[in-house]
This record gives structure tokens, C-alpha cells and sequence, in this order.
């Protein structure tokens, strides 16, 4: 086996070794959806993610685009925070939030009897209401958003790796107010949630 020490390389590597693995499954992914599956199951180490990913039409393309155009991103957790590209962020002139540790967030949180999680998208739907929102962990952030969204927010595109998200995807694939990417977490993952 070559032996990688540059981090660029390591990743081609990765995604080669990746792609190998769903030829041998017999596993194609369409195209336009190829480099976020991709990248999930990169960061993952889960295959399963190359067939229960779901995409709204124009996920993908819409995401780029928002990204392309400056539009934030907005997590639920600190974790997802971190997990952010910074020359990403960087090369499109973006920043990237999350505010489940801020005090403000937290007193909001307790005046309102609600969850941080909670508390936390209300206060980024106010202040970046065209972001990219990447759920993955809180369902209340989940709950929070699709109100927002039935109450008019139009944010750039809406990442869903929660559990909770087979629990509203027939409300955020009817409505398309959003580019959605969804993963219905089944069976073993579920009960381990």
C-alpha cells in the first residue's frame, strides 16, 4: 500500500477506496448526488448512507449554489460546527454558526420553556434566514425549523442527518420551500438513538 503523508492525498485516496467499495456492492449513485454521498460516507465510514440518503430535485446544485453566493451555515451542534471546512468557508466568503452554547441562547431558552436546541434555530432563522441549516443531532432544531418553514422561512437548503428527519420527510418533500438532503436513520441506528 502507498504510503500517503499529505492530507490531499489521503483524501483521494479515501474517495477512491470509497468508490471502489460501492462498484463491489453494486451501488450507483446518481451523479449529481455523487460528491455529497461521497463525503458523508468519508466523514462517516457508513455505506449505508449511499442508499438512504434522500435529495429533494436540485438539493445538491441549490446547496452549491447558496454556498457559492456567501450564504452561512448554521448548525445544531458545536461538533457539526467544527466539522466545517474553513477554507471552504474562506473560498466562498461564508461564515458558520452555531449558537447552542451561546448565554443569550440559554436564557432565551429558560424565559421560553423551550430547548437550546430550540432556542438556538429561532434565533439563526431571524438573523440568517437564507442560510444552509445542517441538522444532525437536535430534534427540537428539526421540530423548530419545519414550523419556521411553514410560517414562511425559505432557507438555502436544508441538511437533515437526524433521526428525526423520516418523521417529517413527507412535510419537507411536499413543501420544497427548502433543497432538502435527508437520511431516514432505520433499524439498529434508531434503536441506538
Amino acid at each position: 500500500m502507498a504510503q500517503h503523508t499529505q492530507p490531499a492525498d489521503i483524501e483521494r485516496a479515501s474517495m477512491a477506496i470509497i468508490t471502489e467499495e460501492l462498484s463491489a456492492r453494486g451501488i450507483v449513485v446518481p451523479q449529481e448526488h455523487a460528491a455529497v454521498v461521497l463525503r458523508v460516507i468519508h466523514a462517516t465510514a457508513d455505506f449505508d448512507y449511499a442508499e438512504n440518503l434522500h435529495f429533494t430535485p436540485d438539493a445538491v446544485r441549490l446547496g452549491v449554489e447558496a454556498l457559492a453566493g456567501g450564504a452561512p451555515i448554521v448548525t445544531d451542534t458545536n461538533m457539526a460546527l467544527a466539522g466545517v471546512s474553513k477554507q471552504g468557508l474562506e473560498k466562498f466568503s461564508s461564515s458558520a454558526y452555531c449558537y447552542m452554547a451561546d448565554p443569550v441562547i440559554a436564557a432565551l431558552a429558560r424565559a421560553h420553556s423551550i430547548t437550546r436546541a430550540a432556542a438556538s434555530m429561532l434565533y439563526a432563522a431571524e438573523c440568517h434566514p437564507g442560510a444552509v441549516f445542517a441538522i444532525g443531532n437536535a430534534p427540537t432544531a428539526l421540530l423548530t425549523l419545519t414550523q419556521r418553514i411553514r410560517d414562511g422561512l425559505r432557507p438555502a437548503c436544508l441538511l437533515d442527518l437526524s433521526m428525526w428527519g423520516r418523521a417529517r420527510s413527507r412535510f419537507f418533500l411536499s413543501v420544497r420551500r427548502a433543497a432538502c438532503l435527508q437520511s431516514p436513520l432505520w433499524g439498529a441506528r434508531e434503536a441506538a438513538a
